[in-house]
């Protein structure tokens, strides 16, 4: 059993089945998509990772964003931007102010939530928030 849960959700986790990506140690890790190859990685205890990526604030950030936008009770912006500060933050704003003006994102309380409109087009609400983060270069 795991003794020391993270307190807030995208801490870490750990996943384990081909093309999973487990967060633990400020990284995330990709396993290799083949499942012959990923069984072989299993039977033989050896990493095959297909991609490792050092986590900084700018993808915390819009991971919490995007997987925070899809919960029925939404996310709240002043508690991702002090736990993730940084000058993504003006993308992300200037985002959701044109989304919710396309009436894909509800701002109207102190949480960021998709409308129904928006739940229907998540995946691309998302990409649109991963692609506003890529913009930034550190």
């Amino acid at each position: 059993m795991l003794k020391a849960l993270p307190k807030r959700p995208l801490e870490w986790s750990i996943e384990m089945a081909p093309s999973a990506s487990s967060q633990y140690q400020g990284k995330r890790f990709t396993e290799v998509a083949s499942l012959e190859d990923w069984t072989k990685s299993v039977h033989t205890k050896t990493p095959n990772y297909a991609e490792e990526i050092t986590l900084d604030s700018r993808i915390l950030a819009s991971d919490a964003l995007v997987f925070g936008l899809r919960m029925n009770s939404g996310v709240s912006p002043n508690e991702l931007e002090s736990r993730f500060p940084g000058e993504h933050w003006i993308g992300f704003h200037k985002l959701i102010k044109n989304l919710n003006e396309e009436g894909l994102i509800n701002t109207s309380t102190t949480n960021w939530s998709l409308s129904p409109r928006g739940r229907l087009v998540a995946d691309a609400i998302g990409s649109a928030i991963l692609e506003s983060a890529s913009a930034i270069t550190h």
